[in-house]
């Protein structure tokens, strides 16, 4: 029980055994300390990281993730030397490991961050040293490539066009805001005024979702 994760019933459990403990007669002065010792340093072991609990249960979470880690970066090419051929069924081995990855336990995010760090690096060093290994894959490098260009042309097409024209005549913070004044001013009447800013509310709060759901894939 001393290495259990089964906190509660496992505590409750150790309670009543020391308690059984001392209801037992004694035993000959030779041998009682080695047994003692090794009764009360199980119940130690046990309560101290019961105490730690939630440190331990970190640790183990993030050693899942870790493991996985460890696991890629054993494919990666070592000491600057070439690539050579690729490890016997790589996309497979990598496609197992990913799978693992998104069932894994959740750490506190900055933890997951590191270690999101290293996972996508790892994948990133195996499919630069071998991209044929992942060619017609969803890891496949130019079918990547692809996908982040439309994923960019669809970001830069919500870009507005006024400050499209800013970008490109390089104005100012103070210029661009004086040119939206100007614009503003243009409306014919204030209701209108009030229907354009309801418009353009709107559209850059979809403009917002849009960008959002690019980021995440």
């Amino acid at each position: 029980m001393a290495d259990s994760t089964d906190w509660d019933n496992i505590a409750a459990q150790l309670k009543r055994l020391q308690a059984e403990w001392k209801t037992i007669g004694p035993v000959r002065k030779s041998k009682s300390e080695a047994v003692w010792q090794r009764f009360r340093g199980a119940c130690d072991r046990f309560f101290d990281r019961y105490k730690h609990r939630d440190e331990v249960e970190l640790q183990q979470k993030a050693a899942a993730r870790d493991q996985i880690i460890r696991d890629l970066e054993a494919l990666v090419p070592q000491n600057g030397n070439g690539a050579g051929p690729a490890p016997e069924n790589l996309y497979t081995r990598v496609h197992d490991a990913r799978t693992k990855w998104q069932v894994a336990p959740e750490v506190p995010r900055q933890l997951q961050q590191d270690l999101a760090a290293r996972y996508h690096q790892a994948l990133g060093q195996l499919v630069g040293s071998w991209p044929a290994a992942f060619s017609g894959t969803d890891l496949d490098p130019e079918t990547t490539q692809k996908r982040m260009e439309k994923l960019l042309a669809r970001v830069e097409d919500l870009v507005p066009a006024a400050q499209q024209r800013a970008h490109t005549r390089q104005l100012s913070p103070t210029e661009l805001l004086a040119e939206k004044w100007r614009e503003r001013l243009a409306a014919n009447t204030i209701a209108g005024s009030r229907a354009a800013e309801r418009s353009e509310e709107i559209r850059w709060r979809n403009a917002e979702q849009e960008v959002r759901s690019a980021q995440s894939q």
